[in-house]
């Protein structure tokens, strides 16, 4: 699994660094660079209102036979500000389908003996079925190869079971990856397509190594040796307490990284708070950054601090309560007299748990009246208005996880203007102007 993560990670920025983005090969625009791993603090998945679909056919370029079993994954972003990632697999027919709530995604291929491809970002709308087909390219023959050994750079003790990751690019087009490990020698062997590649080694408590651009010929043999640096012993000490911003009560069970920055890179140390709130964690000497994550609460964190050797440095941070929004609050909203769709009317729900927090969200009707708000399960109360209309508060109600909640309003009409035994004449802000005769 591990192996896996770091493949994905790498593979992630290499296509980010040199590539653009469209189906096959008329890449435009530039990709973000995104790394994600599964326990990745920030990435949640989705869990209501999947009434939106994603979907589409992988096919043999060459050949034009479905292609089965190749990963599909799609990364999303809500409008509530909530991203993730889903995966599936082709079925026989070369078939994918993702249900989804309207969102903004990239889709990335994953196949065997193909070339991996991502789409550009498209936005999939309410009750939409967005159909992305794509044509997969068979990898060409792996006739260059690549071999040396790995040690350590101050014991040069041979290295072993260190992944060794090659990434193959052409710019403008297709992207493809090899890996291995170091044996008990801490020699490695790996085949690669000809042309440019960069080599990326990765091995517990050692620093990172990427080679940069190396480029290789057909039917070539390259030896390359490689010594990596051990991180070096943490000789000073973050500690301090998570407290929540509104309460400051304590926060257990919150997760605590430390990134301190080297010559050679940087690497990182966490930990979990206890039930008091509390953490420490060993650093290196130096510039470090401290993040904090919970999931009922926005992230945290202090940067650019610079630590002494042997020091203790104490940095207490406040998290801002966001509970994780899991169920859905959605309806219609119409005019009372004429039973028509109120567009945008103003819904917001205020939020309160049994400690004391207390949250606030907000939405817009569409042009039929229809809203739908992602809401924490707890005690909800909603306000409704619109222009022109009279407000509308409904009384304290619950709502379960992973539920769905109907709330459909009926807004009554405002009337700002009386006229009092109006006369003949031209009426201005309930004054009169101009009379007309009889």
């Amino acid at each position: 699994m591990k192996k896996y993560l770091i493949m994905k990670a790498v593979v992630f920025c290499i296509v980010c660094l040199f590539f653009g983005t469209s189906v096959i090969a008329n890449r435009t625009e530039n990709v973000p660079i995104i790394e994600h791993t599964m326990d990745d603090p920030q990435s949640t998945s989705q869990t209501s209102n999947q009434n939106s679909v994603i979907c589409g056919y992988v096919t043999d370029n060459v050949t034009g036979d479905p292609l089965e079993d190749v990963e599909v994954d799609l990364s999303w972003q809500d409008f509530e500000g909530n991203g993730g990632w889903d995966t599936t697999f082709t079925d026989p027919t070369g078939f994918y389908s993702f249900s989804t709530v309207p969102v903004e995604f990239r889709l990335y291929f994953y196949p065997e003996n193909y070339f991996n491809e991502y789409s550009p970002e498209f936005t999939v709308w309410e009750n939409q079925i967005f159909w992305f087909n794509i044509t997969l390219i068979p990898v060409l023959e792996q006739t260059a190869h690549i071999q040396g050994y790995l040690t350590d750079s101050i014991s040069g003790e041979p290295i072993q079971s260190a992944i060794i990751n090659l990434n193959w690019y052409e710019e403008g087009t297709h992207y493809w990856h090899n890996d291995t490990f170091s044996n008990s020698s801490g020699y490695y062997y790996i085949g690669s397509i000809p042309g440019r590649i960069i080599i990326s080694i990765y091995y517990t408590n050692y620093f990172s190594y990427g080679s940069g651009d190396l480029f290789l010929q057909n039917n070539s043999l390259i030896w390359f040796n490689i010594t990596l640096i051990p991180y070096p012993i943490a000789t000073a000490f973050v500690c301090g307490y998570i407290t929540d911003t509104e309460l400051g009560n304590p926060i257990p069970h919150a997760q605590v990284d430390v990134r301190c920055y080297t010559e050679y890179g940087y690497f990182s140390n966490h930990t979990n708070t206890d039930e008091i709130g509390f953490y420490t964690l060993g650093a290196i000497p130096g510039e470090i950054d401290i993040w904090c994550y919970h999931q009922d609460y926005e992230s945290a964190s202090a940067q650019n601090i610079f630590i002494e050797e042997n020091e203790t440095l104490w940095i207490n941070l406040t998290m801002t309560f966001e509970p994780e929004g899991n169920s859905e609050v959605k309806g219609y909203v119409v005019d009372s007299m004429t039973h028509t769709a109120v567009r945008n009317a103003f819904i917001r729900y205020d939020w309160k748990d049994y400690v004391g927090h207390f949250y606030s969200q907000s939405t817009f009707t569409d042009q039929k009246g229809y809203y739908s708000i992602l809401a924490p399960a707890g005690s909800v109360q909603c306000f409704i208005t619109g222009n022109g209309y009279a407000n509308q508060n409904t009384s304290w109600f619950f709502i379960h996880e992973y539920s769905d909640t109907w709330l459909n309003a009926t807004l009554t009409p405002e009337i700002t203007t009386v006229f009092d035994k109006p006369q003949s004449g031209l009426y201005i802000n309930d004054e009169s102007r101009l009379p007309i005769l009889a």
